[in-house]
């Protein structure tokens, strides 16, 4: 702002121009004048008074630029000294660096943030001030702003002497005289606290966020008028709603009918004070009634409209505990008659001389009936030498006993498990005079412990199948491969055998041993659930009644067999050849449980599993289900036999046994997704339960059944397989058939076989596992020259590896390794019908 001086000064010169302008013109008009002969010539006072105008003029114009001249100066060094005065005192840092990236100013700011002396940096680059990445980083953004033009502001990060610092940059070109920039001025404000207090900002907001979805306590928002609008996950376990179920519904149909009248009180607390407190009752989705103790407040700042905050905590078993705290209370009148625990005072020989009301519901006896009851009177005899050593160990220690449990036997004959402490009692002299304690019933809290042993149990279980799973389904594929080398070529022996050779004999019984192999296979696959399967829609009763008369004859005609199908079944999805599975095992275990005559009865219903099954079986799920039911009246099991029996390789039949049949018919229920219960008792039988899911999907109809031609054909089929024994069997016996036989021992080798036959190709028989093509793709490829090409697919991998490779689907043709001659001769013509 200029001052009165500067005003004053401008003044004058003003005049003094507006003076001077004036005597030039009156010079100059004289001069003209003089020389047009408006004066006379010769008049030489005329031309000098002329002469002296213009003199005095140039002397008016070079006081004023003299005078303008120290003005401007006076001006300047002034401005200068503003501007030194206003980069001293700069918070911020300024710096001007030319085009090459060299410092041609920084201010004292530059100094304090950097440690660095100025002079010690002038005419140096960035690269001597900061690491190299920072360093380019600055001389590329001056180069891109220069040839923008443009001023930026941007946040960055720069490593220092001094430390790391973020900073809020304003850059800017400057320009002398032409277009181009010939320097770039920065201002750095320091924001490393405001970035440090957005990352502890950011870094508590995780902190409360990962607090708020895993804290135990039940954390909420909601609007004045009851909405919920967010809630922690805690809610899923502590009131059985998912999440999503509750946001946008109102809390108050969360209450219990009677409880809503005081959620208005509630809001209209909270809205006046901003704060409330209390308990609240809110309904489970089961429909239990929790109590639940919060403090909310109100939060109005910041957000469009009043949100209120809570958090709650489950204070249920407070809440009933403090009730019949107070019940005693007035029923008893007396301190002791309120504890939860039972107090108890004895005499050194361990008869009762004091105790509370609870000792004597613990107990079940009557207080005149207690006292001066010795502990030998509701303890056994094992549990009383156990009391007499911990007695016995404070008595002669003076140190209390805490934690330790016996069993007890109530008046009712009913058994207890408690928890008890006990101290020792002296009197004035220091004398032991007997035993005082408390003692709480954890009868409860152990049966909860051998619950969650019973689950623990349950994994196990599933880990053991998993394992053995794994297992099998590792081993089968290069299991069936051998197996179906020593069935071919067996058979392949045999049939050049006369029938009275003696060889045939041994061969045979190398066919029953590759056999009961191969069955040995399907069952480990069976019970890790890692069979070959195509589910279908089926009813159950005819399932069984197809397969009622393979049974009688499974079970022996001694034994009654009867079957009672229940009206109306639901319809299941599951493998017909699994529930064959199924029977079948459950026949033979009970006509073993059996020895000798006796009955079995199956019964089929529809069956719909509630919430109150759950209490009992932790692991069903509710819903609808068919209900399979198989009762033989053997010779039954006990409790620890039940426990085992679906283990692997688990048998009551000694070395009769393999173990894998009840197994087997657990992984396949479980498989199907369904439920299987033991009822059992030793000499009265036992009792499978099996609960297979109803399916309410849309009937599928029974595959086409393809009628097969003779053993022998003339058609020619390309086979590629990669082990070399199967591919050379195959392709043996198919040419022994009458076919024509393309022998592929990778699937490379079979795309140029396929290429190269110039004649038709009319089965491709493929392994669907090969390195570095499956089947699937081999048939694809070589389909699309020859798309009248059929395939028929082999494999010894177990269901889940051949899934993955998409061909388990009805209608494809497959063929399961191990096969024999008749079988592969039955499939290849069955595909090409």
């Amino acid at each position: 702002m200029a001052t009165a001086g500067d005003r004053l000064t401008r003044t004058r010169a003003k005049v003094l121009f507006a003076v001077v302008s004036i005597l030039v013109v009156l010079g100059g008009v004289l001069i003209l004048r003089y020389a047009q002969g408006s004066v006379r010539r010769g008049t030489f006072e005329d031309l000098t008074v002329a002469l002296g105008l213009v003199f005095l003029a140039g002397l008016g114009v070079g006081y004023l630029y003299q005078t303008n001249e120290r003005q401007a100066r006076n001006a300047l060094e002034a401005s200068e000294r503003r501007f030194a005065l206003f980069m001293r005192h700069l918070p911020a840092v300024a710096v001007i660096r030319d085009m090459d990236g060299r410092y041609a100013y920084m201010n004292e700011a530059w100094e304090r943030a950097m440690g660095l002396r100025r002079e010690d940096y002038l005419g140096k680059s960035p690269f001597d001030c900061f690491p190299r990445e920072d360093a380019e980083r600055l001389i590329a953004d001056d180069r891109r702003l220069a040839e923008s033009g443009e001023s930026q502001a941007v946040e960055i990060e720069l490593h220092h002497a001094s430390g790391s610092r973020w900073w809020l940059v304003n850059r800017f070109p400057l320009h002398a005289e032409g277009d181009r920039p010939t320097h770039v001025a920065a201002l750095y404000v320091d924001i490393t606290e405001r970035k440090l207090a957005e990352q502890a900002l950011k870094e508590s907001e995780e902190r409360y966020r990962d607090l708020v979805e895993n804290a135990r306590d039940l954390i909420c928002t909601h609007d004045l008028k009851g909405v919920l609008l967010s809630v922690n996950a805690t809610v899923e376990q502590a009131l059985g709603f998912a999440t999503g179920d509750l946001v946008g519904r109102s809390l108050r149909d969360l209450l219990p009918p009677d409880g809503r009248h005081e959620f208005d009180a509630y809001v209209a607390t909270i809205a006046r004070d901003g704060v409330a407190a209390g308990t609240m009752k809110l309904v489970t989705r089961a429909g239990a009634i929790r109590y639940w103790e919060y403090r909310n407040t109100l939060r109005t700042e910041d957000v469009e409209a009043p949100v209120v905050r809570g958090m709650a905590r489950d204070v249920t078993e407070q809440v009933l505990a403090k009730r019949a705290l107070r019940a005693s209370e007035e029923k008893y009148r007396a301190i002791l008659a309120n504890m939860e625990e039972s107090y108890y005072e004895a005499d050194t020989a361990g008869n009762l001389t004091f105790f509370n009301d609870s000792l004597c519901r613990l107990l079940g006896y009557p207080r005149e009936q207690l006292m001066g009851m010795n502990d030998r009177t509701y303890t056994d005899a094992e549990s009383a030498k156990k009391l007499y050593r911990t007695f016995n160990a404070v008595y002669q220690t003076g140190e209390p006993a805490r934690g330790f449990d016996w069993e007890i036997i109530r008046k009712d004959g009913s058994k207890r498990i408690i928890e008890a402490s006990v101290s020792l009692m002296r009197d004035l002299s220091n004398r032991p005079t007997g035993f005082r304690g408390l003692v709480r019933d954890i009868t409860e809290h152990r049966r909860t412990e051998e619950e969650k042993d019973k689950l623990e149990e349950h994994l196990r279980q599933a880990q053991k199948l998993e394992s053995i799973g794994r297992l099998a389904g590792g081993v089968a594929h290069d299991f069936n491969n051998m197996l179906n080398i020593i069935t071919i070529y067996a058979e392949l022996a045999l049939g050049k055998l006369g029938g009275g050779d003696p060889l045939r004999r041994d061969l045979e019984e190398i066919l029953k041993a590759a056999g009961r192999s191969a069955d040995l296979t399907r069952q480990l696959l069976a019970f890790a659930r890692k069979q070959l399967v195509t589910p279908r829609v089926l009813d159950l009763n005819l399932a069984v009644s197809e397969m009622g008369k393979m049974l009688v004859r499974l079970i022996g005609e001694d034994i009654d067999f009867t079957f009672k199908p229940g009206e109306n079944l639901w319809p299941v999805k599951i493998d017909p050849v699994q529930v064959d599975q199924i029977l079948a095992n459950l026949a033979v275990n009970a006509r073993d449980a059996m020895d000798g005559p006796g009955r079995v009865v199956m019964e089929t219903a529809n069956a719909t599993l509630g919430e109150g099954y759950r209490d009992t079986h932790s692991y069903a799920a509710p819903g609808d289900y068919v209900l399979l039911a198989f009762s033989d009246t053997g010779h039954g099991m006990n409790a620890d036999t039940v426990g085992q029996v679906f283990d692997p390789f688990f048998t009551t039949k000694g070395k009769l046994g393999t173990g894998l049949g009840l197994a087997t018919v657990y992984g396949i229920v479980k498989q199907n997704g369904g439920l299987i219960n033991v009822d059992s008792e030793p000499g009265k039988g036992t009792t499978f339960k099996i609960y297979l899911p109803r399916w309410t999907g849309e009937a599928q109809p029974a595959p086409p059944v393809r009628e097969a031609l003779g053993p022998r054909g003339s058609e020619t089929v390309l086979i590629a397989e990669d082990e070399e024994a199967i591919l050379r069997l195959a392709e043996r016996i198919l040419a022994s058939h009458g076919y024509r036989v393309l022998a592929a021992a990778a699937p490379g080798d079979a795309l140029l076989l396929a290429e190269q036959h110039r004649e038709p190709v009319h089965l491709l028989l493929t392994d669907v596992v090969m390195p570095l093509m499956n089947g699937k793709e081999l048939y694809e490829r070589i389909r699309a020259s020859r798309p009248e090409l059929k395939v028929l697919y082999m494999s010894g991998y177990t269901a889940d590896v051949i899934a993955h490779r998409g061909i388990v689907e009805d209608g494809v043709a497959f063929l399961q390794k191990p096969f024999t001659i008749s079988g592969l001769l039955g499939a290849v013509r069955r595909a090409l019908a």
